[in-house]
């Protein structure tokens, strides 16, 4: 497993910057020597796991835009069974 310090700016377009460390000490002293994020729209996040790819697939919403995220979950819900899906839609009316 490594540990992974993702740097994410929810306004800024392109991939978040993401540095790959091999032990825990060097992970937390990376998080530390981050900026402390002074605006809600910048996160700085602490991951292990073991590479990169996982960490795109479960936490795909660091590398998508908004209109692929809810792609994504139109996606997930058309997989669900109706009934499902029909009790989705009258939870929330």
């Amino acid at each position: 497993m490594r540990y992974f310090v993702l740097t994410y700016n929810s306004r800024a377009s392109g991939e978040p910057d993401i540095k790959a460390l091999d032990d825990e000490n060097s992970a937390f002293v990376a998080v530390k020597e981050q900026p402390s994020p002074r605006m809600k729209e910048k996160e700085v996040v602490l991951f292990r796991l073991d590479s990169v790819d996982t960490l795109r697939k479960t936490h795909f919403r660091y590398f998508c835009t908004g209109a692929e995220i809810i792609d994504r979950i139109w996606e997930v819900l058309e997989q669900l069974p109706r009934s499902v899906r029909i009790q989705l839609a009258a939870s929330e009316a």
